[in-house]
């Protein structure tokens, strides 16, 4: 993993083999970064499980995808999560047929490369468990 900081644009590029979701966190960790928005990522994932929330159940319905897939987009946010922090990322991904999957992501590993964009914020804000969904929400504190 590579990182580059500056004016608070966080500019993330991980290698073949690397976890993404870890990879960020520990970015968000090396740059003191406890709050801020994942912008953008673009590049190729393997072994990637997406999460779609049923509220119903009160959990994330896993969905993998093993084979190579193009990460066409990424977007999140970070936030204070206890005493550590929480990367929270959704993927929109292709295959080679060109078809469209996305959902929250779980996990996901690099295949060729991953260029990550986080803006830092001075937002306080962080996730705490939301009663009736049981979803951590974002929460702005004041």
């Amino acid at each position: 993993m590579q990182t580059s900081e500056q004016d608070g644009i966080l500019f993330v590029r991980l290698f073949p083999g690397e976890d993404v979701p870890a990879c960020l966190s520990d970015a968000c960790r090396k740059h003191a970064i406890v709050s801020g928005a994942l912008v953008c990522g673009i590049g190729m994932l393997r072994g990637i499980e997406l999460g779609y929330f049923d509220r119903s159940a009160g959990r994330y319905e896993s969905h993998s995808f093993p084979e190579p897939m193009e990460l066409v987009s990424m977007n999140g946010n970070i936030a204070r999560d206890g005493d550590g922090i929480m990367v929270h990322a959704h993927a929109a991904l292709a295959g080679r047929d060109g078809r469209m999957v996305g959902g929250h992501l779980s996990r996901a590993t690099v295949e060729v490369t991953a260029e990550i964009v986080i803006v830092r914020s001075t937002v306080p804000a962080s996730r705490k468990i939301e009663g009736e969904a049981g979803l951590k929400g974002l929460f702005l504190d004041e």
